[in-house]
């Protein structure tokens, strides 16, 4: 009951010493040890009370009065006072008080109506979210790359360019935003990496230079392709044709036509359906190629199998590139060229099931609000 009351554990409330302010006597029930050598048998030399600030209640500040001793460590001799869970050493505020004003401090509370709510000087809340800070950073910078990694690249704002964000895919939450997109940029920050060596794998677009990054800075790790980057790049090359081809019906805008041969077949609606047949009656070679996009959309979205079927797939796939580069249209010979350059890590994608949706998530997040991502490390 007392650690609903007041958030912190190996606590039991005495009496209420006042109720405006809520002002609580508390007893610490926890073990006491020597911090020096972790011996038990200790002697108590001296006694004081600690008042300690702890989080609101009902909108009112409480204060903590706790009963603390000078401690004589029978094994060792040295002397300490009372260590209390959730409270440093030489603090004057909980823990959990500190979290508070910095989770509010990140929400755009002032620092002035925080200091109101507490009852605390302005400065000290500044102090305290610079405590929070340097406490969080600690853990930032100890942190273990993930085994899982997934890169990609968003534009954070006109003044500051390009940013990469590393996401962990096993947990599916952003690890890392880095300015930069370049080894260069990033090279501070990959150095500081601990665990690169046992990054297993790596999801990426099909950009060169983070294929070249991750073969420099995570050389044990296998490249996956993002099948929503590979998939967007064959439709975009089937429009690109298919304007060539039918300027007058295809040419512009986004909607009408165009939208329905880029629409999965499974998601078409009858009379979406009835207008394709209709189009596809007077354009036979655009129906063919219709269904060769499809065939080969289809086959780029089978995942998880096991390596008998990725066999099968690879084969196909293969075949599908092969018939992109000896095409006569321009645009699937170039889309071919990419695809064959990128096989390996396309065919990769039948075997794993992580993609970089998380990353397309923030990046869209931030062209509609930049001030969201902040709080990122």
């Amino acid at each position: 009951m007392e650690g609903l009351l007041i958030g912190l554990r190996d606590f039991a409330i005495e009496k209420v010493v006042s109720h405006v302010p809520p002002v609580f006597e508390a007893r610490w029930t926890g073990k006491n040890t020597c911090p020096h050598c972790g011996c038990e048998k200790l002697r108590i030399k001296d006694s004081f009370w600690r008042t300690i600030r702890n989080i609101s209640i009902h909108g009112r500040a409480s204060r903590l009065l706790i009963r603390c001793h000078k401690y004589r460590c029978e094994s060792c001799g040295r002397y300490f006072n009372t260590r209390l869970a959730g409270i440093k050493v030489w603090s004057r505020t909980t823990e959990l008080l500190k979290r508070n004003i910095f989770q509010a401090y990140n929400k755009g509370v002032s620092c002035k109506d925080i200091a109101n709510e507490h009852r605390i000087g302005v400065a000290s809340v500044e102090r305290y979210y610079h405590q929070m800070m340097q406490h969080k950073s600690s853990h930032w910078a100890n942190r273990t790359c993930p085994r899982i990694l997934g890169i990609d690249e968003h534009r954070f704002t006109r003044r500051q360019g390009f940013a990469t964000t590393f996401c962990d895919l096993a947990r599916r939450r952003v690890f890392d935003v880095v300015k930069g997109r370049s080894a260069a940029d990033m090279r501070d920050f990959l150095q500081s990496l601990q665990g690169r060596h046992k990054v297993k794998m790596v999801c990426i677009d099909m950009n060169s230079a983070y294929r070249r990054l991750v073969r420099e800075w995570f050389p044990n790790a296998r490249i996956v392709t993002d099948r929503f980057h590979v998939i967007r790049l064959v439709n975009q090359h089937f429009s690109e044709l298919c304007k060539a081809i039918d300027e007058k019906k295809l040419a512009h805008g986004r909607g009408g036509m165009m939208r329905l041969l880029l629409t999965r077949r499974d998601r078409l609606t009858d009379s979406q359906k009835e207008r394709l047949r209709t189009y596809f009656a007077d354009r036979p070679g655009i129906e063919s190629l219709y269904e060769f996009l499809h065939e080969t959309a289809d086959l780029l979205r089978v995942r998880a199998q096991n390596i008998d079927s990725c066999r099968k797939y690879v084969a196909e796939l293969l075949d599908k590139i092969d018939q992109l580069r000896k095409t006569p249209f321009a645009p699937l010979r170039t889309l071919g060229k990419t695809l064959h350059n990128w096989r390996e890590e396309v065919a990769r994608m039948f075997r794993f099931t992580r993609n970089n949706g998380i990353t397309e998530g923030l990046s869209s997040k931030n062209e509609v609000d930049p001030a969201a991502c902040i709080w990122l490390p």
